[in-house]
């Protein structure tokens, strides 16, 4: 399992509050992470909306992303996010078909491959990669974040939602926090400013090997964070080979 780290944390995403950790550069030990791109400002837009939620319910949710990103969302996945607009629900076989349609839309575009890692409460990331020439880096850029964003990134981020912010809070270390409470894994008392703190001793580890917060390195507390738009990242973990 990858150990759940909040250094490369860019509460997303992908251009909806949780999304953009997938679409941004990240690398670790001559590998980079996935999903690199752009949109920011309009993903940050959608996040801050509302306060301190996202909005009043899923439901709500996925008609404002709709409303703001449909154009740019694949037929299959405007379906999708459209039915979490009438029901407040997102089944796990729409999250899987994002992924799948993600993958099929790399490989189309002649990546050798995609590989998906399991990080808790069925939630997955795409695996790091072996950086290639900077042409390939930034080709890979492009079509990694055309291809989320039209197959992935709007259900996707509504089922991460789902699973690991059902408060819809707009403040990923808030909803990360509220997250492991729920789930038992940190005291009562636990606070966004403590996980903030423990986040910058992380940081200031030569190695990040060091395991320095509250609650315990497991599938769950990682489903906390990886659904809340914290990146993980292991060097023991498998490593795509995209050319």
């Amino acid at each position: 399992m990858c150990r759940p780290s909040l250094q490369n944390s860019c509460h997303r995403y992908r251009w909806m509050a949780a999304a953009l950790c997938a679409v941004l550069s990240v690398t670790l030990s001559g590998c980079g992470n996935q999903h690199n791109g752009a949109n920011d400002n309009s993903a940050n837009s959608s996040q801050t909306q509302g306060g301190g939620r996202l909005a009043p319910s899923l439901k709500a949710y996925a008609a404002q992303l709709l409303s703001e990103y449909s154009s740019s969302m694949s037929a299959t996945q405007k379906s999708a996010v459209e039915r979490v607009s009438r029901t407040g629900k997102v089944p796990v076989s729409d999250y899987e078909n994002a992924i799948s349609g993600y993958r099929q839309c790399m490989l189309a575009l002649g990546y050798k491959e995609i590989v998906f890692l399991e990080v808790g409460g069925g939630l997955k990331e795409e695996a790091m990669h072996r950086s290639g020439t900077a042409q390939q880096e930034e080709k890979y850029a492009q079509d990694s974040a055309d291809c989320w964003f039209a197959h992935g990134a709007g259900i996707a981020h509504l089922y991460e939602t789902q699973i690991g912010n059902p408060s819809l809070l707009s403040d990923p270390m808030e909803a990360i926090v509220d997250c492991l409470k729920r789930k038992k894994l940190v005291d009562v008392s636990y606070s966004a400013e403590q996980l903030k703190k423990e986040r910058s001793e992380e940081r200031s580890t030569t190695s990040g090997s060091t395991w320095v917060y509250s609650f315990k390195d497991s599938p769950e507390s990682s489903t906390c964070l990886v659904s809340n738009g914290s990146v993980t990242a292991d060097t023991s973990d498998p490593v795509e080979q995209l050319w």
